[in-house]
């Protein structure tokens, strides 16, 4: 099943985002993020079931809506610095190319600090590897590290309207 949604994702990729990735000395990855590629729609069909069950085991019910999605990548040397994606709804990331071996996966910062020393929490999903899929809260402060690695990582972002 993952290689079929690949397949669909890198098509939407293809036709919709590849020719308006901002990329460049200035940006710490490619992205679509700013062209408002309009293809959302595409997304939520080819994710549709993956969201939804993600959203019944967060008990947020059957109702929502792709409301944005974007691509990255993330060449050698290339990262996304600490960000949220604003308040309310849920965001998701989906790694579509993405070597375990090689990549690390999105970190999460806790919004508050450690009680034991003031440091900063973060949180490394462990088992992530290509076609996962993670749901989160769009406040939630979270990163892509570093790719060390000359194998090119791609995810798709989304935000997820959840009161439609």
């Amino acid at each position: 099943d993952w290689e079929r949604k690949k397949q669909n994702l890198l098509g939407i990729w293809n036709v919709y985002a590849k020719q308006h990735m901002i990329d460049g000395p200035d940006h710490d990855q490619a992205t679509d993020y700013d062209t408002d590629g309009n293809y959302q729609n595409l997304v939520e069909m080819t994710l549709y079931r993956d969201i939804l069950d993600g959203m019944r085991a967060m008990n947020f019910g059957d109702t929502f809506e792709v409301g944005d999605a974007w691509y990255q990548v993330y060449e050698e040397k290339r990262y996304h610095p600490p960000h949220n994606h604003g308040m309310g709804g849920l965001s998701m990331v989906v790694y579509i190319k993405y070597d375990e071996n090689d990549h690390l996966p999105t970190t999460f910062l806790s919004p508050f600090l450690s009680m034991k020393g003031g440091d900063v929490l973060e949180y490394i999903p462990e088992g992530v590897k290509e076609g996962s899929m993670i749901l989160f809260p769009s406040a939630l402060p979270h990163y892509a590290p570093v790719n060390y690695s000359d194998n090119q990582r791609m995810i798709l972002s989304a935000n997820i309207d959840i009161d439609k």
